[in-house]
């Protein structure tokens, strides 16, 4: 019966243990010769750089257009085929052993040198499952257009489940445009669509970038103040902005490892949080009832 006991004990550790997505602040690049690439993630032959005007850290991607035909991309499939809208990848891509409900991050979206037209940038999201034949089936997906943005603007992209199979892989894809109008004219870069700070919400509203520290906030949604359960006691850095990327300024108390929020001055709606935290970096999303 122990033995059972401790088997049982294995396999639900071994379920809860959430998968982390790869250089989601595109911190790590790998430079060889005179290409600089981000670590773990796939891009375009041309149209793409590490750009230092990120949201956090030191570093975020940029992506963009060239002339009429090109398309800066990047992605985590394993493949150099290009992401195209509306299809999805059949292959590569990172292990996840967990129902991610949303894609969140930070991006900015402008026009380049030579006053690009107005479009919009592509970001994908594909979960699958291969089963034991080697069939890969697609258990879930996600997709939308970015506007132009002339600030690091959050987004959440909420994932459509198609099947009830649990997933066993990711694919990540972003995309500097949709149309891929640019003036000829200039340097031809008409596009520049930077990315940085991604994470995945699970289904109960907390956010995972690492399988060993979280932040829990609760009550959510919440009313007139929210908690966050940190992982270390120190001294933290808070960021919060609503849907629209306005960055707000809230009154909050620490105490020890609990982060409390007075909500009172907030309105009804969702919010996005960056908290620094034990020198990591933790996002997630809380909604304010009235």
């Amino acid at each position: 019966m122990k033995r059972n006991l401790l088997l049982l004990s294995l396999i639900l550790i071994t379920s809860f243990t959430k998968a982390q997505i790869a250089n989601p602040d595109f911190e790590n690049w790998t430079i060889n010769a005179t290409d600089t690439t981000p670590s773990d993630w796939y891009v375009s032959s041309f149209g793409y750089g590490r750009t230092p005007d990120a949201y956090s850290g030191q570093y975020a991607i940029q992506m963009w257009n060239w002339y009429y035909y090109g398309k800066g991309y990047v992605t985590n499939s394993g493949s150099f085929l290009l992401p195209i809208l509306g299809v999805f990848e059949t292959d590569g891509g990172i292990p996840i052993n967990f129902k991610p409900q949303a894609l969140n991050g930070f991006y900015k979206y402008i026009p380049g040198d030579n006053n690009g037209t107005i479009d919009s940038a592509v970001v994908k999201v594909s979960l699958r499952h291969r089963d034991l034949n080697g069939n890969i089936d697609t258990v879930a997906f996600a997709e939308t257009l970015l506007p132009f943005a002339s600030t690091y603007t959050a987004f959440s992209l909420p994932i459509t489940y198609l099947s009830a199979i649990n997933p066993d892989t990711v694919i990540i894809s972003f995309l500097s445009s949709k149309s891929g109008f640019c003036n000829v004219s200039g340097n031809g870069n008409c596009l520049y669509f930077s990315i940085d700070g991604l994470s995945f919400t699970s289904s109960t509203g907390l956010q995972y970038l690492d399988k060993d520290d979280k932040v829990v906030a609760y009550p959510n949604p919440a009313n007139s103040s929210i908690v966050f359960q940190l992982p270390y006691a120190n001294v933290i850095a808070l960021h919060i902005t609503d849907t629209q990327g306005k960055i707000l300024n809230p009154e909050f108390a620490q105490d020890g490892k609990q982060l409390e929020i007075d909500l009172h001055k907030f309105t009804p709606g969702i919010y996005f949080y960056t908290l620094q935290n034990g020198g990591k970096s933790f996002q997630g999303k809380f909604s304010v009832v009235k």
